[in-house]
């Protein structure tokens, strides 16, 4: 019978065949190396993905599939024959690559699934390659005969080969480590060998007169060193690659780890400096509540004793200290709560119409009186192509100039101070305001820290001058979030030059200018307002602020209060403090917003000790208007009152506002003595004392 080209018969006889016994113990250890080898890529495709999983699947299929053609012709080499024969090299080649092939195909159809379902595909397209492969093989033996096959050891051998290749596929997938893979590559090698000599056993070849067409076949001898050459070659290059993948996973492994515990650390650091920060903020925010409530009462009732009039000069001076030595522990404050806001980077940038003269005059006029003390002159020098109104935020580059002007005051004895302003209409607009004075200066080195947090020129400064170090790390950090820049220059002993430049484009005048502190707006009528506040000292100070102004005050002592009062009659403004019992200052304004008609919008504007970064925004966000904090500065107070006044209301810039108190003459010398004003300012302070002791 002939099949696919092979003939059947169970009862011919043919010559004797034997095997060298060498060459058979080299054909297992060659396909044991060659599964070791196959397993061993096989591990290696399951751990990796993409391109790499994609090369260790070609060298399994390689290393296995050559693994057992070569086992098939070093078996075949051992076949010894009494009659002539050779190897055809075309056919001797396909049934290589059809192992090679089929192993491939059956590898990578199974992937990382191992279903019995599958298993039992892919071992059926392994097996048959492995048939195919064996019985090209022996087409490709040429002999002096004719090869007929025993149809039930034939049979046996195509089951022997499916069963092992299925056997091979399922360890592939399932055992890991060294001694699993070398166990499972010797019974690889028993299956492999079993199918081989099995087949062979069932192989009769019938002995003819000659070889015919000899010529073009390999002999045995060229066959078994290029089968044993390249089978080495192939065999150690894969465990070469497999051991030093393994290495590189290992390392990678372990650097995963390392990764994953800097990782940890890191996001430990960071809890950790998240919670700090909030304890900084939360620690700022009370003390700066705590700070400015008490604050509040001294200042506001020594502005309101400086308002009294028939004060003697000495009086005078004695309130005007203290107001001064106020001022400095609330600018401190204010650089501390500045810094906290630039380094959470929720410093808001408002750009306005702005007067630079005007804004120049009142910080003049905030210097004038140190100044004047160390005998140091103060001038300002505007270029006559500057704008008298500008596009800028007013209150930052008032803020940058009064620290500039401050510093120099402060370390200038003799000599002058000037301030020179000059527009630029390059990139827009840009101002540049430069300080000189003819104070101590300063080197080289000094100059490069200066605008460090902390820093000052030296130990002794601090001891002499006071300060915290911060001024000009804030000037430097506003100037950056206005897209400026500020920087200086000196020379110890010949004064020093600082300056700041900042966008601003010209502008025109607006319609309505309430922000200056020498100006006041006068309504057409008194104001009603609401004046939310449960401290009896800070009440005293808003009655002492606004009382004299002719606006109708009416206070509620928490938000209920408040809420009730605002339901109840009609107000023109409210003035809501945040912390408040039984109802605060937020839920009040919700519960406020809530109401229909007029009622429900009402101007509310936060009045409160709390100004750390983000309260204003979490008042405005929860219905309130306005913010002022405290101390409660008056200009600051008026301000606020004219910006959210309602528009019914008629209202005119006063052409005479009153004095602020450096520009206060002093008394004459026959004036009204000031008992009478001195006794009322004590027991002002001592209500102050007795209300703090009473909340």
């Amino acid at each position: 019978m002939n099949l696919f080209g092979l003939q059947f018969d169970s009862a011919i006889c043919g010559v004797d065949m034997s095997h060298d016994p060498l060459l058979v113990g080299l054909s297992f250890l060659v396909a044991t190396l060659a599964s070791y080898c196959s397993l061993d890529m096989a591990e290696r495709m399951r751990a990796s993905e993409g391109a790499a999983r994609r090369y260790w699947l070609g060298f399994a299929g390689l290393s296995l599939g050559a693994g057992i053609w070569s086992m098939h012709f070093i078996a075949m080499i051992a076949l010894d024959l009494p009659i002539e024969q050779g190897y055809e090299p075309v056919a001797t080649v396909a049934s290589g690559l059809v192992a090679v092939l089929a192993v491939i195909g059956g590898v990578a159809y199974l992937g990382r699934n191992t279903s019995r379902s599958r298993l039992l595909v892919c071992g059926a397209i392994v097996g048959t390659g492995v048939v195919v492969m064996h019985y090209l093989g022996m087409s490709a033996m040429r002999v002096a005969g004719e090869i007929y096959y025993r149809p039930s050891l034939f049979s046996l051998s195509v089951v022997i080969a499916l069963t092992a290749a299925t056997v091979a596929l399922w360890l592939a997938m399932n055992l890991k480590t060294f001694l699993h893979r070398a166990i499972a590559s010797g019974v690889m090698a028993v299956a492999i060998c079993g199918m081989h000599y099995t087949g062979m056993g069932g192989t009769v070849i019938v002995s003819l007169p000659m070889l015919d067409n000899p010529e073009g076949l390999v002999s045995k001898g060229l066959l078994a060193m290029l089968v044993a050459i390249g089978m080495a070659a192939l065999v150690i290059a894969g465990l070469v690659l497999a051991h030093f993948d393994r290495k590189m996973d290992a390392a990678t492994v372990a650097e995963a780890a390392r990764l994953r515990e800097v990782n940890a650390q890191l996001e430990d650091a960071r809890v950790r400096a998240e919670a700090a920060a909030r304890a900084e903020s939360q620690f700022l925010a009370t003390m700066s509540h705590e700070i400015r409530t008490p604050m509040n009462g001294v200042i506001g009732m020594i502005e309101g004793a400086l308002g009294k009039p028939g004060l003697d000069a000495d009086v005078r001076d004695y309130l005007t200290t203290a107001r001064e030595s106020a001022d400095g522990l609330l600018r401190i404050l204010n650089d501390i709560l500045d810094y906290s806001k630039l380094e959470a980077g929720q410093l808001r940038i408002e750009t306005a119409p702005l007067s630079l003269s005007r804004l120049i005059d009142e910080v003049v006029s905030s210097h004038s009186y140190r100044a004047k003390e160390n005998g140091v002159a103060l001038t300002v020098e505007i270029d006559e192509a500057t704008p008298e109104w500008i596009l800028s935020d007013g209150l930052r580059v008032k803020q940058m100039l009064n620290n500039f002007v401050g510093n120099a005051t402060k370390f200038t004895t003799e000599g002058e101070v000037a301030i020179i302003a000059r527009y630029h209409d390059r990139d827009g607009g840009q101002i540049r305001i430069e300080v000189h004075d003819t104070g101590i200066g300063f080197d080289e080195e000094t100059r490069e820290r200066l605008f460090k947090r902390f820093v000052q020129a030296d130990a002794s400064t601090t001891r002499k001058f006071g300060g915290t170090g911060l001024g000009l790390a804030i000037c430097r950090e506003l100037a950056i979030s206005m897209g400026g820049e500020v920087g200086c220059s000196s020379e110890p002993g010949k004064g020093s030059v600082f300056w700041l430049v900042v966008p601003a484009s010209a502008c025109s005048e607006p319609d309505l200018k309430i922000e200056t502190q020498s100006a006041e707006m006068v309504f057409d009528r008194p104001l009603r307002l609401l004046i939310a506040e449960d401290n009896s000292v800070n009440q005293k100070v808003v009655r002492v602020l606004l009382g004299h102004r002719g606006h109708d005050l009416v206070f509620a002592n928490n938000g209920r209060e408040a809420f009730e009062a605002v339901q109840a009659e009609a107000f023109d403004m409210v003035f809501m403090d945040v912390h408040m019992p039984e109802m605060d200052g937020l839920e009040a304004t919700r519960h406020i917003r809530a109401l229909k008609g007029a009622a429900g919008r009402i101007p509310i504007i936060a009045l409160t000790a709390n100004a750390m970064s983000g309260d204003r925004e979490a008042y405005i966000a929860a219905g309130m208007d306005d913010y002022v904090a405290k101390p409660l500065q008056i200009q600051q107070v008026l301000a606020a009152i004219a910006r959210n006044a309602p528009a019914s209301v008629g209202r005119r810039i006063a052409s005479n506002p009153p004095a602020s108190r450096k520009s206060s003459p002093p008394a004459a010398s026959g004036s009204k003595p000031a008992g009478k004003s001195v006794q009322d300012l004590i027991a002002g302070l001592d209500d102050v004392v007795a209300g703090f002791k009473a909340s």
